[in-house]
């Protein structure tokens, strides 16, 4: 299978109605292989580990993925000078995508896309660490002319916590002329309102980032002339649905659903022992999927198993009937 797929391609399945089936996580399958990492290790993973993120790539393909997230998470211009690597800027991003690639063209069944992972990871995963927002938004614009140089089919934003920072990162992210995943953090409070994870960081700290405010002000802004999948992303299982149907009240293009399942255990663990079953993470897939939902696939603890019975479900069949189309991009 041809690991070569023009951004045009991806349109036009959207068109098809059909849903597309993303992958899941990747370290929390290195942590579940026995592969356990500090940040420096996770930032050079691609050189350090290719053979294991290969195998859990050629995982997803074999169980029926269509959109493979390269390994680029932590590789941003900023996050590798505060590690004093920015002279393998080049070499561990295009390894990442490099893995990826290899390993899905050569167990994928059919048609592929690859997207390349910016996210607002910075040192010590303290975000305070992350640049002012023009210079934030000018790493992402070489970054995503990097990973789009570097053969990916599409930008996915991820872990995008306020309105500021995604829209320095999408405008950056725009430059290198692909589709981009804006991937926002989503939860429901104790009123039962879904919020931004994230507080406002402009006003009292006590005030909470509705999702739907901030989804108003950043489908105001989008750049012209850009095409944008909203996700709710690295959410908990049960806030994935609530967010979704803001999604879907407030854009009309498409939106992706790749929730967390289970909850993180120090030391760099994910503890699964009361996450769902791949059946009922595939069940609740179908709902989000008849709620409008156009791509859906998982992030931490979501492994090989959930995609696989996710794959096997007759929506994501060839014949499958269609649905209602979407507005496709702005």
């Amino acid at each position: 299978m041809s690991s070569q797929h023009e951004p045009s391609d991806l349109r036009y399945r959207l068109q098809s109605g059909r849903p597309v089936l993303m992958d899941g996580a990747m370290s929390t399958e290195l942590t579940a292989r026995g592969i356990t990492f500090d940040q420096l290790d996770w930032i050079r993973a691609n050189v350090a580990h290719p053979q294991a993120i290969g195998d859990i790539h050629s995982a997803y393909a074999s169980s029926g993925a269509e959109i493979h997230i390269a390994n680029t998470f932590a590789n941003a211009p900023h996050v590798l000078s505060d590690f004093d690597l920015d002279s393998e800027f080049e070499l561990l991003n295009r390894a990442g995508v490099e893995v990826c690639r290899n390993a899905v063209d050569k167990d994928a069944a059919g048609p592929y896309w690859i997207a390349g992972s910016i996210s607002t990871f910075a040192k010590h995963h303290d975000r305070s660490n992350l640049p002012d927002l023009e210079q934030l938004e000018a790493n992402c614009g070489i970054h995503a002319q990097l990973l789009a140089n570097s053969g990916c089919d599409l930008i996915a934003l991820e872990m995008l916590f306020d309105v500021d920072h995604t829209l320095a990162m999408l405008r950056g992210a725009c430059r290198a002329g692909l589709p981009v995943s804006v991937g926002l953090l989503a939860e429901s409070d104790d009123r039962g309102s879904v919020v931004v994870k994230d507080k406002v960081r402009s006003h009292s700290a006590d005030r909470p980032l509705f999702f739907a405010d901030a989804l108003e002000t950043i489908i105001d802004q989008i750049p012209a002339d850009s095409t944008v999948i909203f996700s709710a992303m690295h959410s908990f299982f049960e806030d994935t649905g609530p967010a979704l149907k803001i999604l879907k009240d407030k854009w009309d293009g498409p939106v992706a659903a790749y929730p967390n399942i289970g909850k993180f255990r120090a030391p760099g663990g994910w503890d699964v022992s009361s996450a769902p079953s791949p059946v009922e993470f595939a069940d609740a897939c179908e709902s989000w999927v008849s709620m409008g939902a156009n791509i859906v696939g998982g992030c931490c603890g979501v492994g090989p198993a959930y995609i696989e019975e996710l794959s096997s479900r007759t929506l994501f069949s060839q014949t499958a009937s269609t649905r209602a189309t979407p507005t496709l991009w702005r």
